[in-house]
């Protein structure tokens, strides 16, 4: 709460020396935004377009708004003009889906079907997609929704992945377990995440970390090839770690 007071402070500074400081109005905005303050936040962003061409990010910041006021009209009356100012701006059309997802859901699936045009690849507006599909009883359509959807997400967790490993290879171990923490709700890739925590969590002395190691032979998915290949390649080498742990994982594995 401090932070936002700071830059609010700072905000105010700059639009004192400078009124028609479009920026500084637009992010006090924002900060209002962040702090709940959604009526004083709409009044800087309609303020800021008064001062120049409209923008679609400040409609829709505006929309964004009004729905968490609950003002579900406002808010599409926002969202709709960011569509206006920008086709192209993708975020207001799934705004919109989402909206009307609760009192019509053939308008919402007009307004998906839009957003995920605009960026095809994703992820949240496919997942929405084939939650609307299935609404709708199209059931054709959400069976292709849902592989297109699996097929992405298996792409951005191989990625995700190769990131946690990069910040191993760099030390960084807690902010690797801090990434692989999150929701990741894939049965078939529990295994990946599951060794790797279990490993960093060693590595970081947590708690018991040893005698949980003991989850990743007992998972159904247990393979040896591929956390051998895991400590060969991103643990034997790494000067980070210490050696006698190094020791004990190679050991740990190869016995049980």
């Amino acid at each position: 709460e401090h932070v936002f007071d700071e830059a609010l402070r700072c905000y105010d500074y700059a639009i004192i020396a400078d009124d028609y400081f479009v920026g500084a109005i637009i992010e006090k905005a924002k900060v209002l935004e962040k702090q709940g303050r959604f009526e004083e936040a709409i009044e800087f962003f309609q303020l800021a377009l008064t001062m120049e061409d409209p923008t679609s990010f400040v409609h829709y910041r505006i929309g964004e708004c009004y729905l968490k006021l609950q003002l579900q009209d406002k808010a599409i009356s926002s969202f709709k003009k960011a569509v206006y100012e920008d086709p192209q701006f993708a975020p207001a059309w799934f705004a919109l889906a989402e909206t009307y997802f609760y009192f019509d859901l053939e308008i919402a699936f007009k307004y998906i079907t839009k957003a995920k045009k605009v960026d095809p690849k994703n992820i949240e507006y496919i997942r929405f997609y084939a939650k609307l599909c299935s609404e709708l009883g199209l059931q054709e359509d959400e069976e292709k929704a849902w592989n297109e959807y699996d097929d992405l997400k298996k792409g951005f967790f191989q990625a995700f992945l190769t990131d946690a490993d990069y910040l191993m290879d760099k030390g960084s171990f807690q902010t690797a377990l801090a990434m692989l923490n999150r929701d990741h709700s894939y049965a078939y890739l529990n295994f990946e995440l599951l060794f790797r925590r279990r490993i960093l969590e060693y590595i970081l002395d947590y708690p018991s970390a040893e005698e949980n190691l003991k989850d990743i032979i007992n998972c159904e998915e247990y393979s040896f090839d591929e956390v051998d290949f895991f400590i060969e390649f991103t643990i034997l080498d790494n000067p980070h770690i210490d050696e006698e742990k190094i020791r004990f994982l190679q050991y740990f594995f190869q016995v049980n």
